[in-house]
């Protein structure tokens, strides 16, 4: 059984990571839900092409990272009309997908 690396879950806690239990699957996540649509606009053209007159509608659209607390299953979601799902290798990767979301969001 892997386990969430001590420095990592400091890491996620840190950021704002959440306990969340998927009762139905018998699972519990660190997750964190960006919902803001000026962070949700630089994230939307950071995983996807968009044209520079296109409207991105955030509306009813939220960006998602999660794992597992025992470190597998990490990934990262759109929801909405933006749908797509990344899944990554490990919690190391999932830590370093996080670092470099944040310098998305950041940038001005």
């Amino acid at each position: 059984m892997t386990v969430l690396n001590e420095n990592n879950l400091k890491f996620l806690l840190d950021k704002g990571f959440k306990l969340k239990q998927y009762e139905d699957q018998g699972l519990v996540f660190y997750t964190k839900e960006i919902k803001d649509s000026h962070s949700l606009k630089k994230l939307i053209t950071h995983h996807y092409e968009i044209q520079e007159d296109e409207e991105i509608n955030t509306k009813g659209t939220s960006f998602i990272m999660e794992i597992q607390t025992t470190g597998e299953n990490p990934q990262w979601l759109f929801t909405g009309e933006y749908e797509k799902l990344g899944i990554l290798q490990d919690q190391n990767q999932f830590i370093e997908f996080i670092k470099k979301i944040e310098k998305v969001i950041t940038i001005s």
